[in-house]
């Protein structure tokens, strides 16, 4: 049944949540991973969160030709850093992957924070958020 609720909003109570239509964790010896996805329409909401869950970074990726001019598809990204963030690497990253396997626009936020992090920790981070969009991808693509 929808009702209206106020002026300009309507209240659907049979509507369905909305949940991921993708997640990946990984934990590793330092910290819980996670990555998740949202069909929006044609196109693509991404989360990345590991250890202390914030925003630190807003990615847009847009399909477009590649520009090697071979006919494959590539991506031109935007990007809003919040300052003193390193999210962008990561969240670019996976934004840019998914954008190119979906030809579809895709926005990426969130980030990692882990208090004391080494730089082989930092590694170990982007080594598995690399192939936790791998399979990212494949529960989003079939047949990738």
């Amino acid at each position: 049944m929808v009702r209206p609720l106020g002026i300009d909003f309507l209240v659907d109570d049979d509507a369905q949540p909305y949940g991921p239509d993708a997640v990946v964790c990984v934990s590793l010896q330092f910290v819980k991973l996670a990555l998740a996805a949202w069909r929006a329409g044609n196109d693509y909401v991404v989360v990345v969160s590991g250890g202390v869950a914030h925003v630190g970074c807003v990615v847009l990726a847009v399909p477009r030709p590649s520009l090697k001019g071979d006919g494959t598809i590539g991506s031109t990204a935007s990007v809003i850093n919040v300052p003193g963030h390193k999210d962008d690497a990561i969240c670019r990253a996976v934004a840019e992957r998914v954008c190119i396997a979906t030809n579809a626009t895709v926005t990426c936020t969130g980030g990692v924070h882990v208090d004391g992090i080494t730089a082989e920790q930092i590694a170990q981070v982007c080594d598995a958020f690399d192939r936790m969009t791998g399979r990212l991808i494949e529960g989003l693509v079939p047949g990738c």
